[in-house]
């Protein structure tokens, strides 16, 4: 019997080529968002330790000049904080989009296995049964011959 050939094996490792290249994205995507998460934490930490800086140069009895400056800055540090928050927004959308493009690159590969699976399956049991066939004609020359 032949040896067992899948019609779609092509379209099979096409797909686990884009199942790959899209887990990768994913990954770089996840990797952006971590790195995103950090600077949004420092810039946090940041405008706590200025929001600090600014309550005891209040409580010394700072200039009028200096808690100006001390609030536009803190008031500039609190909108980055609320950029950086939409960006992470903005990140997580697009990670959101891309799970769902690699859920179904996944859902196309796995029909293509499932359909494999059941060929070679079918292919299996055909071999078998032609070797049998081939034992039982075998055993049947040799009962014939030995009469």
């Amino acid at each position: 019997m032949k040896k067992f050939k899948f019609p779609l094996q092509k379209v099979l490792e096409y797909n686990t080529h884009l199942q790959r290249k899209e887990k990768d994205i994913l990954a770089r995507m996840h990797l952006e968002y971590k790195a995103l998460e950090a600077q949004l934490y420092a810039l946090m930490q940041k405008y706590e330790q200025n929001k600090i800086n600014y309550l005891e140069s209040c409580a010394a009895g700072t200039s009028i000049i200096n808690v100006s400056v001390l609030l536009r800055y803190l008031s500039e540090l609190d909108e980055q904080i609320k950029r950086m928050r939409q960006k992470l927004k903005e990140a997580q959308e697009q990670i959101d989009r891309q799970t769902e493009k690699l859920v179904e690159v996944t859902k196309d590969k796995t029909k293509v296995e499932k359909l494999r699976e059941s060929k070679l399956s079918k292919y299996l049991f055909e071999a078998q049964k032609h070797e049998e066939l081939f034992i039982e004609e075998f055993v049947s020359y040799l009962n014939a011959t030995a009469s």
